[in-house]
């Protein structure tokens, strides 16, 4: 097996002697998908043709995919990149293909997007050849992006049921093939079509917005999409009813009346395709974001006079503490272990630890925090913040009231630690036993529409009430609990808990938590 990095010469480019395009395709495949896309950008043959082109000259079964995994992002590596010819036109990866007669990665070059205009004359007449000799190239091509001018140019009449017999060789109008079927001419009615990034529909009668289209059956709304190029499918953009810019994932999910229709298998062709659902995503980063941190400009934490603040930010230190873990622990690790140790930040009488902090504030990824500040710095678990009447509260019993995410998370660090609750302790057992409403915070609001900021809530909420029930259940292990009277039950079966000893309770209003 030759590799291929080995194949390269000292200035980086494909040796022409390189056995690597002679092994066979499904290695090849895999071992351009192990090497990094600007790697892949780069690689030109000695004459300064890209992979493509000569990607383009193989011929076994399975070629098609290497084409496809190399045109799927022509922003890397242009499908339509070529040296120019001296009769004109340019020498592109199509024209490789043809000049091999390689039927097989004409069709995947066409399908994703190769434009056969920018071919000189000779290999236009020759892939002419081609087309009338293989029906499967001319559904490939039917069915490619290219102009319907360049269709109808190479012999393909997207607009008449059937070919006019001798038009090839009358001057004065499109040259048609005249022995081929007409389904193999012609576009599937109600088709669809991608150019560029616009796509349209050109079957009889339809609008820009693909009702006849829209309105087959799922079968046949699939059959026309397999026949478009992965890459395609990625970056083709559709109207809606309000003239929006859509995806055709997009588009799906947001019609009234296609949400009503059972399209599933579309959308699962699509989403295997790579075409993302816009508005889930966006969702899935504004709850990833809220629970697992943000980057923040010019906000950090100082210590002065074993005092904590938050220059940039508010006093609270919201948007430091809403980071990242990793960006939170590299602003930890500049300060000495000794004075990090000793700081405190004081909050309504109370003086909190940075240890108090990083379990009330935590979000996913906390553990290396905690682990930090007890491994390294030597924070004693069992400490947080020292109340007016000089009692304690740990770290760990703010944890369980942590409801940014990373509560559940808090509490199994400071645990593996050796924390536990005492009867000295103080919580609000029901705090957690009731499901906990978190709004988005304002700077998701803006730019978004009332439906995606109310399921925005809606996921949000699944995770942090996901987060809050398993604390639950971490709170149900505590050994102190066995320790306490019952005092009610609640609705979902469980048992709420109060100490007797003590006659006040802390809740969730920690400074910086969600609320």
């Amino acid at each position: 097996m030759v590799g291929l990095i080995e194949s390269l010469d000292e200035n980086g480019n494909l040796r022409s002697d390189s056995p690597f395009w002679d092994q066979k395709p499904h290695f090849i495949l895999e071992e351009l998908q192990n090497q990094n896309e600007d790697l892949l950008a780069k690689i030109k043959d000695e004459k300064g043709n890209n992979l493509l082109y000569a990607a383009a000259k193989l011929s076994e079964t399975g070629s098609e995919q290497i084409i496809d995994f190399l045109a799927q992002d022509q922003d890397i590596i242009d499908i339509n990149y070529g040296i120019p010819a001296g009769s004109g036109g340019k020498l592109t990866p199509l024209h490789a293909a043809i000049e091999a007669h390689n039927t097989v990665t004409i069709s995947a070059l066409l399908e994703n997007g190769a434009d056969p205009s920018l071919l000189p004359e000779t290999d236009r007449k020759s892939l002419m050849g081609f087309l009338r000799e293989s029906p499967e190239l001319r559904q490939s091509l039917s069915s490619s992006p290219i102009s319907p001018e360049m269709k109808q140019q190479l012999g393909i009449d997207t607009r008449s049921p059937s070919p006019t017999h001798g038009a090839m060789n009358s001057p004065s109008s499109p040259p048609k093939l005249s022995s081929q079927p007409p389904a193999a001419v012609m576009i599937e009615p109600m088709g669809i079509a991608i150019t560029g990034n616009k796509i349209t529909y050109p079957g009889p009668g339809d609008n820009k917005y693909g009702s006849k289209f829209w309105d087959q059956s799922q079968e046949k709304i699939l059959s026309q999409l397999k026949r478009l190029g992965n890459n395609q499918l990625k970056q083709g953009k559709m109207l809606n009813m309000d003239d929006e810019q859509l995806n055709v994932l997009d588009y799906i999910l947001s019609d009234r009346d296609l949400v009503k229709k059972d399209l599933s298998s579309v959308k699962t062709y699509l989403q295997e395709q790579g075409v993302i659902d816009t508005k889930k995503t966006l969702i899935d980063k504004i709850v990833s974001e809220v629970t697992s941190g943000k980057p923040a400009k010019n906000v950090r934490i100082e210590i002065t006079d074993n005092k904590i603040t938050y220059p940039g930010d508010d006093k609270y230190g919201s948007k430091f503490w809403a980071q990242p873990s990793k960006e939170i622990l590299t602003q930890l690790k500049k300060f000495d272990k000794k004075e990090l140790k000793t700081a405190i930040y004081s909050f309504m009488g109370g003086r909190q630890n940075i240890l108090y902090l990083a379990a009330s504030n935590g979000r996913k990824g906390c553990t290396e925090i905690i682990d930090y500040l007890i491994k390294e710095v030597g924070m004693d678990v069992n400490e947080g913040m020292i109340r007016k009447d000089d009692t304690v509260t740990p770290a760990l019993l703010v944890a369980y009231n942590n409801n940014n995410g990373g509560g559940a998370e808090a509490v199994k660090a400071l645990r593996n630690h050796g924390a536990k609750l005492t009867l000295n302790n103080m919580l609000l057992v029901n705090e957690l036993e009731s499901d906990f409403s978190v709004n988005l915070p304002s700077s998701y609001l803006e730019g978004t529409d009332d439906a995606l900021r109310t399921k925005a809530r809606t996921e949000l909420n699944k995770t942090i009430n996901s987060d809050r029930g398993e604390r639950l259940n971490l709170l149900r292990e505590e050994e102190v609990m066995k320790e306490m009277p019952k005092v009610k039950n609640v609705k979902d079966g469980g048992t709420s808990f109060l100490p007797t000893n003590t006659t006040t309770v802390i809740n969730n209003k920690s400074h910086g938590a969600q609320h």
